[in-house]
């Protein structure tokens, strides 16, 4: 017995075929990639106000590789997107984009698209005068492991003209000073991490909000002593060194010293030396010392 055969309507048969057509554009728009995947799209930032751009789907064209980028550290990135933006005054500003779900390499083009700088670390300073445009390029560094897909990035510039300050990471003093913070990969021409054409960045040294503070029971052998490092108007790296008199004390390089029979007699203190991480600028204070008995 043969199976009747159904005829489709082809009224049905076309409306089947547009929607299969529709769900494939559908597709195709949710993989597109983001406007600001060229420099030519590149989104327009305000100053102190941050951005965010989904990278899942940006790409890397041969106009971003390292060669064409002028930046070392942008070899093997992926997942490149692009910013502009214009400095309205004169003075230092910090292209923030460590916010990002991924590890960061940002790099910087003049208008007459020469290189302008770039950082492995996420964030890059630099001293410019009103009126100076830079386009950013902000991808995920090569090599890092996968994270998530959305880069988000700020700019900070001088006082008065919307800059925010970052305070500094508190101190423990139950621990360790905080350690150095790295910077990603070296630069191959300069042995730093950020590569700056236009010139040093005149970053004024860290200054204190919060003074550096030493703190103790009784000055006596045996007993130990505390130093605060202080808040700092800035992002900052703290190093430890205590003194005797004015010399340092061998491996005394924590917040807690406990004093030892060879501080009888002599004054005994703390130098803190503060390094801005954005820019390398120090500070060196020392606190108040005080006399060790038996």
């Amino acid at each position: 017995m043969s199976t009747p055969s159904v005829a489709i309507p082809r009224t049905v048969a076309v409306a089947g075929a547009a929607l299969a057509a529709l769900v494939t554009l559908a597709a195709a728009a949710l993989a597109a990639a983001p406007a600001n995947d060229t420099q030519a799209g590149a989104v327009v930032l305000a100053l102190a106000q941050p951005a965010t751009v989904d990278t899942a789907e940006a790409t890397i064209d041969a106009a971003e590789s390292a060669t064409a980028l002028g930046c070392s550290f942008a070899a093997g990135a992926q997942r490149g997107v692009w910013f502009r933006f214009t400095t309205p005054g004169s003075g230092v500003y910090l292209y923030d984009a460590r916010a990002s779900d991924f590890p960061v390499v940002i790099s910087l083009k003049r208008p007459d698209g020469t290189f302008g700088g770039c950082s492995s670390t996420g964030e890059f300073a630099t001293q410019l005068t009103a009126g100076q445009a830079r386009d950013i390029f902000v991808a995920q560094r090569s090599g890092t492991p996968p994270g998530g897909t959305v880069a988000r990035i700020t700019v900070t510039g001088p006082a008065g003209s919307g800059t925010t300050t970052t305070p500094t990471t508190p101190t423990d003093p139950e621990e360790g000073g905080p350690e150095e913070e790295g910077g990603g990969a070296e630069d191959p021409d300069g042995g730093g991490t950020t590569t700056r054409p236009d010139g040093p960045a005149r970053v004024p040294a860290p200054r204190a909000t919060t003074a550096p503070a030493m703190r103790l029971d009784v000055a006596h052998v045996g007993q130990t002593l505390v130093v605060q490092t202080g808040r700092w108007d800035v992002r900052v790296t703290t190093k430890v060194a205590w003194m005797r008199g004015t010399r340092a004390i061998p491996r005394a390089t924590r917040l807690r010293y406990t004093l030892q029979r060879a501080d009888i007699g002599r004054r005994v203190s703390a130098r803190i030396t503060v390094r801005a991480v954005v820019g390398g600028a120090t500070t060196v204070v020392t606190t108040p010392g005080v006399m060790v008995r038996r």
